[in-house]
């Protein structure tokens, strides 16, 4: 299963009515399994470095297989390794909030990042994505 252009759409569509629903505006970038964009959107009034920072978490969410928080550990405990292996691909792997494997079915079909808001802001629109197609995140 490959992740469409229409699940992405939809992906993004909900991520941004969350935003509204919390005030803040922000850029949700949405990639394949291997991390390269289906599509990406900045809300207006959004700032422009958000979007190499929601590319980056979607990327890191597909390419991880895991939320993108779900490395601050490695990140804190292995700072030299962490930053060594972030650097490693085509694009930096991050350990933060608002990066989130897709995975509609058993099988990772990419990832979506969020930025803009707070962290905890770009979280929750990313998790709201997910709910909009079916596709919690469960591990």
């Amino acid at each position: 299963m490959s992740l469409l252009l229409k699940t992405a759409e939809r992906l993004i569509a909900a991520s941004e009515a969350k935003a509204k629903e919390l005030g803040c505006n922000v850029t949700t970038c949405v990639v394949d399994n291997a991390g390269f964009i289906v599509e990406t959107r900045r809300m207006d009034g959004t700032r422009p470095l958000t979007a190499y920072i929601a590319h980056s978490k979607a990327y890191t969410a597909a390419i991880m297989k895991r939320p993108a928080k779900d490395l601050i550990h490695w990140a804190e405990g292995e700072p030299v390794y962490f930053n060594s292996v972030a650097q490693m691909g085509h694009v930096a792997i991050v350990a933060t909030f608002g990066g989130m494997p897709v995975r509609p079915a058993q099988d990772i079909i990419g990832g979506i990042g969020v930025s803009g808001g707070t962290p905890e802001q770009d979280q929750q629109c990313a998790e709201a994505a997910l709910l909009a197609i079916d596709a919690p995140w469960q591990k």
